[in-house]
């Protein structure tokens, strides 16, 4: 592997503390945002056991991005079917849970490797499509992910009641 090349691979159960490092980060720029929905915790956001549980689940997938032998990134996805209701399409996809990427090792195409491995694990699954949330203050993020083809379908709406400030793209 070329110095400054990653590799995406499926995670295992050594790669849980990084992880969960992966994870912090992502939590504290979110905290950082939108505190009243996020929270300052001891220990990690999500318990090893936890993260253990999700790479023993046959719906989900978790990559990890490797660069000279250390974890850089991480994708986590998961199988979704819609019931066929009466006002409903069924349909099959994936919905992304989680991508962190070091923010030493961003804009390096870490992100687009973890996204193409997601997809191809829709295609494969006969998916149709992909979903993915993501908050309105990360503009670098909706660049991302608009960048590689992801499109608004919904948005979610807030309304401050006064106990608490409103998510917005102007607190960015």
């Amino acid at each position: 592997m070329a110095p400054n090349s990653h590799r995406i691979r499926t995670a295992t159960v050594g790669d849980l503390d990084a992880m969960c490092a992966l994870f912090a980060q992502g939590d504290a720029l979110h905290r950082a945002q939108i505190p009243h929905i996020f929270r300052e915790h001891p220990g990690p956001a999500r318990s090893p056991a936890y993260l253990q549980s999700l790479l023993q689940r046959g719906d989900v997938a978790v990559w990890v991005a490797e660069r000279n032998g250390e974890v850089v990134g991480m994708l986590v996805a998961m199988e979704r079917r819609v019931p066929d209701l009466p006002f409903l399409v069924p349909h099959h996809y994936v919905e992304i849970d989680a991508i962190v990427v070091d923010e030493d090792y961003r804009s390096q195409g870490i992100g687009r490797s973890l996204l193409a491995s997601a997809e191809s694990w829709a295609i494969l699954l006969g998916c149709d499509g992909i979903q993915l949330g993501v908050w309105e203050f990360n503009r670098r993020a909706r660049a991302f992910y608009e960048a590689q083809g992801y499109a608004t379908a919904m948005r979610r709406m807030w309304k401050d009641l006064g106990s608490s400030p409103s998510p917005s793209d102007e607190d960015a």
